[in-house]
């Protein structure tokens, strides 16, 4: 690679610049804190969803719920048939 200073010729004549102020900038600040405020409230009031999906989502957790239990007993089973294969016979 050479070994002078790089050059950036779009930079050097001038090449894509853009003229913002400050004062462009301010200017949007006021608005966007506003359309957060609209996000977050339209976050808030969304519309219920139906009892069907309501239903749903109960029977998804439900079935969750019983496959954790289900998990942890079987972890619990094996832990008791490996304590019982270590344990000398009395």
């Amino acid at each position: 690679m050479g070994g002078g200073p790089r050059s950036f010729p779009e930079f050097e004549r001038g090449g894509p610049q853009r003229h913002h102020s400050v004062s462009d900038y301010e200017g949007g600040r006021p608005g966007s804190s506003h359309n957060l405020q609209n996000f977050y409230a339209n976050q808030r009031y969304q519309p219920r969803p139906s009892e069907a999906e309501q239903a749903m989502q109960q029977k998804r957790r439900m079935a969750a719920q019983r496959e954790r239990e289900l998990r942890n007993y079987h972890q619990e089973q094996q832990y008791n048939r490996s304590k019982d294969t270590t344990e000398p016979i009395e």
